[in-house]
C-alpha cells in the first residue's frame, strides 16, 4: 500500500513537473532578471510641457536626457535624474529651427545632430544649445528614422533613396559629411520586386567604434558594415522563436476603399510576426535585439523578446521576455526601458513616463 501510494505521488509530481515544463514557465535560463538588473528609477517630469506623446529617447554623453515628441517642434532635455532642463530649438524653417524633427543623435563631443522632415535640414548644435552648422540633405532622401554620427563626425541616415543606375528603389544608409556633402549611400533594404514591409521604421541600426549594425524589420539577420558600406560580417543565426511575416498581408499598389482598410492591412501586418523593433549596440562589445512577441511565441506573454549577441557574431542569449520596451542604451553602458507611461490614458494633463535604467549582466 506504502509502495503504491508512493507511486501514485510519483507519477502526479511528474505530471505537475511536464505541465509547469510544457506550459513555458520554466524559463529559468532566460528570465529578464537574469540578463538585466535595475540600477535606479527615472520619472521624467513633463508637469506643464504639452508633450503630445514619445516618438524616441537618447541619452547624452553627461548622462542628460532628450525626448523627442511626435508633433511639437522642439525637443525636450532632462537631467539623469528626470527633471526638466530646457526645450531645444524653436519653431521655424532656418538653421537651428524645426517644423518637424525626426530623428536625432549625439557625437564623441556631445554636439546634438536634428534632422527635420519637413525642411530636409540637418542642425548641428553644440550642448549649450548654440549653432554650429546645418544644412539641406537630399529631398529623395526622404524621411530619417534613426541617425548616427562616426567619430570623424560623418553623417549616417536611414531613410528612402534613389540608388545607382540599374539597382532597384529602396531604404538606405545615406552618408553626409557635417557640412552636408553627400558621402555615398549603401544597405539596400527593399527592391520594387519585393516591397513587402513599407512601415516606420523600415530597418533598426545602431552604431559604435565606427562599426554600423543593421537589420531589417522582416528578416532576421544582422549585417555589420564599416561606415564606407563595406561589409564586415553578417549574423544570420536566427532564434528558434523567430516567426516570419505573413505574405498574405503584403502591400500592393492597388488602392484602398477607405483609410480603415489601410489601416487594418497595416495592423495585421505588423502583427503577423516577430518584428524587429530595435537594435542597440552596447559599450561596442554587445548587440542587443528587441522584437515584438506579438503573442506567437508559445509560453511568452510578455510583448517584448530580448537577443544578445556578441559584436564578433557570438549568441549569448535569445528569446528572453521582456515586459518592458527597450529605450536606448548610453556611452556608459546602460540600457534604458520604459517601465510605465499613461500616455494612451490621459486627456487633460501631460502624460507621465518611467524610465528603468538597467545593467546588462554580460561580463
Amino acid at each position: 500500500m506504502r509502495r503504491k501510494s508512493f507511486n501514485v505521488a510519483v507519477y502526479l509530481l511528474s505530471i505537475v513537473f511536464l505541465l509547469f515544463f510544457e506550459s513555458g514557465d520554466l524559463r529559468s535560463e532566460s528570465a529578464f532578471e537574469k540578463w538585466f538588473k535595475e540600477h535606479s528609477v527615472i520619472k521624467i517630469d513633463t508637469a506643464g510641457l504639452s508633450v503630445s506623446g514619445l516618438r524616441e529617447i537618447l541619452v547624452g554623453p553627461g548622462g542628460e536626457i532628450i525626448f523627442l515628441t511626435p508633433k511639437e517642434s522642439c525637443l525636450f532635455e532632462f537631467d539623469s535624474e528626470g527633471k526638466f532642463i530646457k526645450k531645444i530649438g524653436r519653431q521655424g524653417q532656418g538653421p537651428g529651427e524645426f517644423m518637424t524633427p525626426i530623428a536625432f543623435c549625439f557625437d564623441k563631443d556631445g554636439n546634438l545632430y536634428i534632422a527635420d522632415s519637413k525642411t530636409h535640414r540637418i542642425s548641428i548644435l553644440r550642448p549649450d544649445n548654440t549653432l554650429v552648422s546645418s544644412f539641406i540633405y537630399a529631398a529623395h532622401h526622404g524621411y530619417p528614422s534613426i541617425m548616427r554620427v562616426d567619430s570623424q563626425q560623418n553623417i549616417i541616415l536611414e531613410a528612402l533613396g534613389l540608388p545607382p543606375k540599374g539597382r532597384s528603389r529602396g531604404d538606405w544608409f545615406h552618408k553626409y559629411s557635417a557640412e552636408g556633402r553627400s558621402l555615398g549611400s549603401f544597405y539596400e533594404a527593399s527592391t520594387d520586386s519585393d516591397w513587402i514591409i513599407s512601415m516606420y521604421p523600415r530597418f533598426a541600426f545602431d552604431l559604435s567604434d565606427d562599426i554600423i549594425c543593421a537589420m531589417q524589420i522582416h528578416a532576421y539577420e544582422i549585417s555589420l558594415f564599416n561606415t564606407d558600406g563595406k561589409l564586415i560580417r553578417t549574423i544570420s543565426d536566427i532564434p528558434d522563436y523567430w516567426v516570419k511575416p505573413d505574405l498574405r498581408n503584403r502591400l500592393n499598389d492597388r488602392k484602398y476603399r477607405s483609410q480603415s482598410e489601410l489601416i487594418e492591412l497595416f495592423t495585421g501586418l505588423s502583427k503577423s510576426w516577430t518584428r524587429i523593433l530595435k537594435l542597440n549596440i552596447i559599450k561596442g562589445k554587445l548587440i542587443v535585439v528587441m522584437t515584438a512577441a506579438n503573442g506567437l511565441v508559445r509560453g511568452v506573454e510578455e510583448p517584448y523578446l530580448l537577443d544578445i549577441w556578441s559584436i564578433e557574431g557570438r549568441k549569448i542569449a535569445t528569446g528572453i521576455p521582456s515586459p518592458y520596451p527597450l529605450l536606448c542604451s548610453d556611452d556608459k553602458g546602460y540600457c534604458y526601458f520604459l517601465l510605465d507611461t499613461t500616455e494612451e490614458t490621459v486627456l487633460d494633463e501631460d502624460p507621465k513616463y518611467t524610465i528603468g535604467r538597467f545593467i546588462c549582466l554580460v561580463d
